[in-house]
């Protein structure tokens, strides 16, 4: 076992920060020093560097490593080492609770006894290290946390949360050499290896849990389905098709509720078949494995024909449902109507959910309609005078503000309503000139489009300082929005306490080690040379004003971290990584200028919800459910537009929660081969340079021939 040590101490007038790798680091004679020049042990903070760099002041640690001692009371140090690895596995398994929704932090898994994937693996390494088991943390392909653990010189990969039987049934599964190449030299000696370990095993007379980790059926389906190159022409097994039409477009959808493996979808779609034109609006339970956008895609005619046979089954039926389309065994779509038996079992199910569906819609529009009249009496207002005092003019002399005293409505009667600009959503630039010079083109091209960039144009190449320097400009016209991101966050308050004077700090510290070390130092270097940075781009003409470091220092720090957008019939929600609706109801202007006050002022995301909740707006991850700040909250009736988790096929629409009433939306084109972007009227732009804003207008018009 490695033993832990003390790497840095940062030491102020009112607070000392110690660094030390391990959790059981012996601190006794450094709190002896430190408590004889008065400090309090809940002002003497430790930063683990083994444990993600949480910080915990001296007195929590005291307390979190007597829980550990707690927990493993039981295991005694003449054990051997096989043996005591299984005790402490077999005895965290039992009392902390592995789970999705609470906080990753080990200090809410010690506390609370719950905690997900990563705090799981923290604590199990902090209770191996008491043990004298050295570990690390490592990850799969997918991104989970797995123990590695040394045992006789040899390390093992342990997963202790998928374990789906008794420990001692599947320690020999789970232990894996880290060379997966290297097996054991004959069948006996591995059978015999085995059953040494069951045996430990069975003398500390525990079991794990059995953990739901297998996939349904469906979902090996649905990935068979998807995995395929060629696509099948699906239909519908011994059904009459109906007469062959192009494929319907769907307009709009939002889910209603879950059933079993299955989504209640709201779906409204337009037939194309239709000469006039037919939109329909119909109910359909979907497997929970994407969008009907997803699936429609995926296989246009398969899924219309399907639909359309759910459409002649059920025809005009008083029940607003239509039925449950899934994919069977050979990969070939199958559809239920409400009238057959198997729909029928579940009837109830969905007419409440519809019922509570529609009756949300109705508070929805009858808010609206209200909204509606509110505005129009507004508009219809005479506008006050500027001073009240003074006398009206005369009769008989021409009254000069006659026009401005009529109503609105009259004054625009005959001016023709201006075309609503089209936005466009992009993400994480990172330095990258040329997908930026695709951005200014669109925006010299169409003065009426508007941008949104979700944040991190720095970092990762050599002129993202320049960039951040257009955009801000472009945003004093209006035409750009910033949203900032994680790597605006390291470089914010990294220069923000160098400008204040605050670099004796753990804070100043945690920001530039992360700026440095994430590919920022370009970006350290041109801020901290800042005027040189400034001159350069005003020669190569890359800017138009000059800005000194304070002002852009202001810039940055005041922009939102999350907004709200409406365009026709959708309303989103914006943010670097993921829209937080309790943030947002708390503040709906909280900047990075607010959240290094908060850090600078010794508030931290272990005593702080608000920084929490802040730093879930730059770093939660939905698919891994990376929750690692604290609790997260669903923003309800948006459609979430981040970037920050990079897509390796352009924009991508996802369902990641089963309670979100929309999809996620994700920008980030990283390791796309071309620039992607979102248009808020609800359009993936698979490649920005190809897309021309004006003709998609015409489209909408219905002017192109």
């Amino acid at each position: 076992m490695k033993k832990g040590r003390i790497t840095q101490i940062t030491k102020t007038q009112n607070q000392i920060t110690i660094e030390c790798t391990g959790f059981f680091t012996d601190l006794e004679s450094k709190i002896q020093k430190y408590e004889q020049q008065a400090y309090k042990k809940e002002d003497i903070r430790i930063i683990l560097s083994d444990y993600d760099n949480q910080v915990v002041s001296l007195q929590t640690l005291e307390q979190l490593r007597e829980q550990i001692k707690q927990l493993t009371k039981d295991i005694s140090p003449k054990d051997g080492d096989l043996t005591r690895f299984v005790k402490t596995a077999l005895s965290i398994r039992k009392n902390i609770q592995y789970t999705k929704r609470e906080g990753a932090e080990i200090i809410d898994g010690l506390v609370k006894g719950k905690c997900n994937n990563k705090g799981f693996a923290n604590i199990m390494k902090a209770a191996l290290e008491l043990q004298g088991i050295e570990s690390n943390i490592v990850k799969n392909e997918k991104g989970q946390n797995y123990n590695q653990i040394n045992l006789r010189g040899k390390w093992y990969q342990f997963d202790s949360v998928a374990s789906k039987k008794s420990l001692a049934q599947n320690i020999g599964k789970y232990i894996k050499r880290e060379n997966q190449n290297e097996r054991y030299a004959t069948k006996t000696a591995e059978e015999n290896k085995k059953k040494q370990i069951n045996r430990l095993a069975k003398q500390c007379k525990k079991t794990v849990p059995s953990m739901q980790t297998e996939k349904p059926k469906i979902f090996q389906k649905i990935a068979s389905f998807f995995g395929q190159k060629k696509e099948k022409n699906l239909a519908l097994p011994q059904q009459t098709m109906p007469p062959k039409t192009q494929n319907m477009q769907i307009m709009d959808y939002s889910p209603t509720g879950m059933i079993a493996d299955q989504i209640l979808w709201e779906i409204r779609t337009w037939e194309k078949a239709d000469v006039k034109g037919k939109i329909n609006t119909s109910y359909v339970l979907l497997p929970k494995i994407g969008t009907p956008q997803q699936i429609y895609d995926k296989d246009p005619e398969g899924f219309t024909k399907v639909y359309q046979e759910l459409l002649t089954t059920v025809g005009n039926g008083k029940m607003p449902f239509l039925g449950c389309i899934q994919l069977e065994e050979n990969n070939a779509w199958s559809a239920f109507s409400n009238e057959t038996k198997e729909m029928q079992k579940i009837q109830s199910q969905v007419a409440g959910f519809i019922q509570n569906k529609i009756q949300a819609d109705r508070v929805v529009a009858e808010f609206e309609r209200q909204y509606q009249k509110i505005k129009e009496k507004e508009a219809n207002q005479v506008q006050p005078k500027e001073n009240p005092t003074v006398e009206p003019p005369k009769i008989g002399k021409p009254v000069l503000n006659k026009t401005v005293q009529q109503p609105r409505p009259q004054l625009q009667k005959n001016i023709a309503p201006k075309t609503e600009p089209q936005t466009i959503v992009i993400g994480d630039l990172h330095s990258n000139v040329q997908r930026w010079n695709i951005v200014r083109t669109k925006l010299q091209q169409d003065p009426n489009l508007k941008v949104i960039i979700l944040g991190d144009a720095m970092d990762r190449g050599e002129y993202g300082v320049e960039i951040l320097l257009q955009i801000k400009e472009l945003s004093d016209n209006g035409r750009v929005q910033y949203l900032p991101g994680n790597h605006d966050e390291f470089a914010y308050n990294c220069i923000k306490a160098e400008l204040d004077g605050f670099t004796q700090s753990g804070l100043y510290n945690r920001a530039k080690w992360e700026l440095l070390n994430n590919k920022g130092t370009t970006t350290y270097q041109k801020l901290t040379n800042f005027s040189q940075t400034v001159n350069n781009a005003l020669q190569n003409g890359y800017i138009s004003k000059n800005i000194n470091i304070h002002q852009f220092m202001d810039w940055l720090g005041n922009q939102p971290v999350q907004v709200t957008a409406h365009q026709g019939e959708c309303d989103y929600a914006l943010a670097h990584a993921f829209f937080d609706a309790q943030l947002y109801e708390y503040d709906k202007n909280f900047n990075l200028n607010k959240a290094f006050e908060l850090q600078k002022n010794g508030h931290t995301t272990q005593n702080n919800q608000v920084l929490q909740k802040f730093k879930n707006t730059l770093w939660y991850r939905a698919e891994k459910d990376q929750n690692e700040n604290g609790p997260i909250s669903w923003p309800q009736r948006y459609a979430m537009v981040v970037g920050h988790t990079s897509q390796k096929e352009g924009v991508n629409v996802k369902l990641l929660h089963q309670d979100f009433m929309k999809p996620m939306v994700y920008v980030d084109c990283g390791k796309y081969k071309s620039l992607g972007a979102f248009n808020l009227n609800g359009k993936n732009i698979d490649d920005l340079e190809k897309w021309d804003s004006k003709k998609e207008k015409a489209v909408e018009k219905g002017d192109e021939r």
